[in-house]
């Protein structure tokens, strides 16, 4: 879903399938990180100290009730 150029205009304010809000959390529930307001298609967070956990839980809030959120990678390093 390309968006065109901004001489050409668009009738929606941003990309329908990017996830505003999601959440970042350990295996225990805590909470590592929390973005919300989200816009772009490409976000990048760094922690402050290393993870040491077994699981890490993704939590993704639909963009609108009739459209999938879509992520297309999660990569950890």
């Amino acid at each position: 879903h390309p968006l065109e150029s901004s001489q050409m205009g668009h009738p929606e304010s941003r990309i329908p399938f990017c996830i505003k809000n999601y959440k970042i959390k350990n295996g225990t529930g805590q909470t590592l990180f929390e973005q919300s307001g989200n816009f772009q298609t490409i976000n990048k967070w760094v922690a402050d100290q290393p993870i040491v956990a077994q699981q890490l839980h993704f939590e993704f809030e639909h963009p609108d009730p009739n459209i999938p959120a879509s992520i297309f990678q999660i990569h950890i390093a």
